[in-house]
């Protein structure tokens, strides 16, 4: 790790939140912090004398892998059976808006769903258009 000013900063301000703040960068999910965040909150740790085998260590731990799983459930959940029409129809701006919402909020399998149904939304057009060209050309 260098020492930049902003490395400093950060180490300053990692040194003044509690055990369970650090615990909680030092132990996410790969992505959520960067790489030089997460080896400062183990320094500051370290420095602590945290060990991982303490009981009160062992609750932030487990509290934080319930939160990943909740999270990672409200993720796979899939696109309510209300907005997948609305995505259909309105396939244009509000279709992509519904979809642009639900990735956004980290809602990664409704977000699939809402673009599929989007995708299905301009498809019927194309066909109902090449239909409708065909049935005038008669």
């Amino acid at each position: 790790m260098t020492n930049t000013p902003e490395s400093a900063e950060l180490k300053q301000r990692f040194e003044r939140k509690d055990t369970e703040a650090l615990l909680r960068v030092a132990h996410a999910r790969p992505g959520d912090y960067r790489p030089e965040a997460v080896e400062l909150a183990r320094q500051v740790l370290a420095t602590r004398d945290v060990a991982l085998d303490d009981p009160s260590t062992q609750v932030v731990l487990a509290e934080l892998e319930q939160e990943r799983v909740a999270a990672g459930d409200e993720a796979a959940q899939r696109l309510s059976r209300g907005l997948k029409p609305l995505c259909f129809v309105f396939c244009g701006i509000p279709g992509i808006l519904i979809a642009i919402v639900q990735g956004g909020n980290n809602h990664t399998r409704r977000a699939h769903d809402a673009w599929v149904w989007v995708g299905n939304g301009w498809l019927a057009r194309i066909v109902l258009l090449f239909i409708g060209i065909i049935l005038r050309s008669i």
